[in-house]
């Protein structure tokens, strides 16, 4: 039978707000989760406690996921967020931006523009150190190289679907 193993509570304010994303280092050690407000927690998992909370107000965010930089146990310094509002710009490949969120100072340092639709997933390769892959309802799969702002690959899979995507953490 299913019983939980520890419990991690949230700030009052969010205990009724759902969760829209739960995403874990390839260590164990830390995961994080995005609300529909725009915050995101990190929580440490040696003990159930919150580490830090941090807000994207201004793009909202739909997932995250951490890089396989910093895997090695150590404290998430950053996250990739997909963002749930658009910006007011008429560019539609940077209303569906992807950013890379510094948990320091709570600030985006880089972006990441290839989707023309919203990105509802976002999935960190371990086996790529400086790489991601997302998904988004435009159809297709991208793999990202965080170095360089760019895509590395894109799969377009010709339908307007909700693509979740995930890989073994060996990469095969």
């Amino acid at each position: 039978s299913l019983h939980p193993e520890k419990v991690f509570s949230s700030k009052e304010n969010e205990a009724k707000t759902p969760i829209s994303s739960i995403y874990h280092t390839f260590s164990g050690n830390h995961f994080i989760t995005t609300l529909p407000n725009g915050t995101l927690n990190l929580y440490q998992t040696s003990r159930p406690k919150l580490a830090k909370t941090t807000y994207s107000k201004k793009y909202g965010c739909t997932s995250a996921t951490f890089t396989g930089r910093g895997s090695d146990g150590s404290t998430p310094q950053s996250c990739i967020v997909a963002s749930s509002i658009p910006n007011s710009t008429s560019d539609m490949k940077s209303n569906h931006a992807i950013r890379l969120l510094d948990l320091n100072t709570n600030s985006f340092s880089k972006y990441f523009n290839g989707h023309i639709d919203q990105v509802i997933s976002l999935w960190g390769a371990p086996w790529m150190s400086e790489g991601f892959c997302s998904s988004s309802i435009d159809g297709t799969i991208k793999i990202w190289d965080q170095r360089s702002n760019s895509e590395i690959s894109s799969l377009n899979l010709n339908c307007k679907s909700e693509i979740v995507i995930g890989c073994d953490p060996s990469g095969q």
